[in-house]
C-alpha cells in the first residue's frame, strides 16, 4: 500500500500535546503517531491539521507506505461508560496515489469480551479533512478501538 491515513480525533481530545487517554496496541510499523503537518514530507499528506488549521497543530497518523499487506495499526481508548446519544466524532484523511487501506472504528465491550465494527472506509477521500460522527452503545463498558 503506498498511502497515508490521518485521523484528527475529538473526543475530548485533539492530539495537540499527547495521545490523550490513547494507547498504541502496535509496537511496530505500522502504528499510530503524533505529528504535526510541517514534520511530514510527502505528497498525499495534509498541509495542516484540522484543529488549528495550520502547519503547527497536531494529529495521529499511520504511515502506511511499504507496509506488509495485511499489517495492522490499532489504537484503543481508555475504558468508558457511553450515556444514551453519546457519540464519537472525529476528522479523518485519507488521500493515496493506490489504496488507502482501510480505516475502521470498533467498541469493545468489557462485560461482555465482544467486539463490534461500528465504522469502515476504504477509499480515497482527496486531499481535505472528512468529518464522520458516530453513535455509541450504552449501557456497559466499553473501548473505542481505531485499526488501520
Amino acid at each position: 500500500m503506498d498511502s497515508f491515513v490521518y485521523i484528527y480525533f475529538y473526543f475530548s481530545c485533539n492530539f495537540e500535546t499527547n495521545f490523550c487517554k490513547f494507547t498504541s496496541l502496535s509496537y511496530v510499523q505500522p502504528r499510530f503517531e503524533r505529528a504535526r503537518a510541517d514534520q511530514l514530507i510527502h505528497d498525499y499528506a495534509p498541509e495542516r491539521d484540522h484543529t488549528l488549521n495550520n502547519l503547527a497543530g497536531s494529529f495521529i497518523y499511520v504511515n502506511t507506505l511499504g507496509q506488509t499487506p495485511n499489517s495492522i495499526a490499532q489504537l484503543k481508548s481508555s475504558r468508558f461508560i457511553p450515556t444514551t446519544g453519546c457519540k464519537v466524532r472525529f476528522y479523518y484523511y485519507m488521500n493515496s496515489a493506490t489504496n488507502p487501506g482501510q480505516l475502521t472504528f470498533m467498541v469493545r465491550n468489557q462485560t461482555q469480551g465482544l467486539t463490534t465494527n461500528i465504522w469502515s472506509i476504504s477509499k480515497v477521500s482527496g486531499d481535505h479533512w472528512e468529518r464522520q460522527g458516530l453513535l455509541l452503545p450504552t449501557g456497559s463498558v466499553f473501548e473505542l478501538l481505531m485499526e488501520v
